[in-house]
């Protein structure tokens, strides 16, 4: 029986889903704010691997790459593809591309911007192949992708962000504006 974990780097969390024979049986998520270092990420790999243990194989997105521990997207990218490939060895990884499909840590430097928040098109790619008609509705940690297929369009081909829309609003961490565009408050000055 195959055993693959499948994992997204995020910027507050570390996912991982870890499917036998092609069944999902063990699925957990660590926090791992990247803004209070990446040493945290560390921590999380070692910690979601000693509870759904080894595979054959991994398979990862990211959306890390955002987090102001970076000076840019691309270098984000370049930085959790290593740190995950160090995480995940020896067994063979492969991180999702969108358009690209699955890649190598060698090509991840070539297609940064397709393996950049790719995590949306990998599920709306596989809903795409099973549903005619479907309207995804992917919740993150900090953000909700929502994606429309119709009559078997593929709108998520294109693979931009253009191909849905994003709402800053998640299961565990919202950002205040998302929640609501005014809030009452009371200024007191006291006097001098």
């Amino acid at each position: 029986m195959s055993v693959v974990i499948g994992w997204d780097v995020g910027g507050a969390h570390l996912k991982a889903a870890r499917a036998e024979g092609g069944r999902i049986v063990a699925a957990i998520q660590i926090a791992s704010p990247l803004w209070l270092g990446v040493s945290r990420l560390d921590e999380a790999f070692r910690t979601a691997r000693s509870e759904l243990g080894s595979a054959d194989a991994h398979a990862a997105t990211m959306t890390g790459e955002l987090s102001m521990a970076f000076t840019s997207r691309s270098e984000g990218v370049a930085a959790l593809a290593a740190l995950t490939a160090s995480a995940l060895a020896p067994a063979p990884l492969r991180f999702y591309a969108g358009r690209a499909g699955f890649l190598s840590l060698d090509a991840v430097g070539a297609h940064a911007s397709d393996v950049a928040s790719a995590n949306w098109h990998a599920s709306a790619a596989l809903i795409a192949r099973y549903c005619r008609e479907a309207l995804l509705i992917d919740m993150g940690s900090t953000t909700t992708d929502i994606i429309p297929h119709r009559r078997g369009a593929r709108l998520h081909r294109r693979g931009t962000a253009g191909d849905r829309e994003l709402a800053y609003a998640g299961l565990v961490r919202s950002l205040a504006f998302a929640s609501a565009s005014r809030v009452p408050f009371l200024l007191k000055i006291a006097p001098i």
